[in-house]
């Protein structure tokens, strides 16, 4: 069944959609930052609502979509031009807008999904504190490294692909999903080489001194090596990750983390 896209409803078929039997909506979160030179600055929004629309679309029950909550936590790409970033409080403020709309509208099954890393914290925060509170069940798809990570780290592997163990900003992974999903948007990426190192206490250096202490073009991860064949391959998994996540946590308990 396909997702349907808040923006894109008449007020009276949403209110028609709401009431099915099983109905899940679902909140996307991404970024607005410094992907180097061959990424749009909206790369991780674009991730989230593919995420959601290619998941929802597997699906037997309706999936209303909410608006993609572009702007995340990108304090660390601050330094290049483009990023956008707001505080943690204010895009806790707008995740719990849009939950307590579904829960004004009767929507009782709620998933957060990011395609952005540094929003994973906070959305599983958020679960923990709103889950079982209005008659609601909300649910994270909230652990960074097995949900995009390891999809990715696995087709790479599968394609003879040699990635990075710091590859998770602008490199393969994320070109290649950017090549797949909405490739007329990127640019030169063949002669682009960033962080490679991985040195011990890299990730502590990107995220409490940012992207620019490890590659003077932000990119942590190498994206020479990026394909469309491994994004697709990549998302193929990222999805099927999804769905079956997406057909199972409503009847098990919200993790701890």
């Amino acid at each position: 069944m396909p997702g349907y896209r808040l923006g894109e409803l008449s007020s009276t078929r949403f209110g028609e959609l709401r009431r099915e039997p099983g109905t899940i909506g679902i909140v996307p979160l991404g970024a607005v930052e410094a992907h180097a030179s061959h990424l749009p600055l909206e790369t991780d929004a674009l991730l989230a609502t593919h995420m959601a629309q290619a998941g929802a679309a597997r699906l037997d029950a309706p999936v209303l979509i909410a608006p993609t909550i572009a702007v995340g936590l990108s304090d660390r790409h601050l330094a290049f031009p483009g990023t956008i970033t707001v505080p943690l409080d204010v895009l806790r403020a707008q995740v719990d807008a849009a939950i307590d709309a579904f829960a004004r509208w009767g929507v009782e099954r709620l998933a957060l999904i990011s395609g952005h890393g540094a929003n994973y914290g906070l959305i599983r925060e958020i679960a923990i504190d709103r889950d079982r509170r209005e008659g609601l069940t909300v649910r994270a798809f909230g652990d960074f490294e097995r949900r995009l990570m390891e999809p990715g780290l696995r087709a790479a592997r599968e394609l003879g692909i040699e990635v990075p163990a710091c590859e998770v900003h602008g490199g393969a992974l994320e070109t290649s999903l950017a090549l797949h999903l909405f490739g007329g948007l990127v640019g030169d990426y063949e002669d682009v080489h960033g962080y490679v190192a991985a040195e011990p206490g890299w990730q502590r250096v990107l995220a409490e001194e940012g992207s620019h202490r490890l590659s003077p073009i932000g990119i942590v991860g190498d994206p020479a090596k990026a394909s469309p064949e491994l994004g697709a391959r990549a998302f193929g998994y990222v999805i099927d990750g999804l769905v079956e996540w997406l057909s199972s946590c409503f009847d098990e308990p919200e993790p701890a983390w």
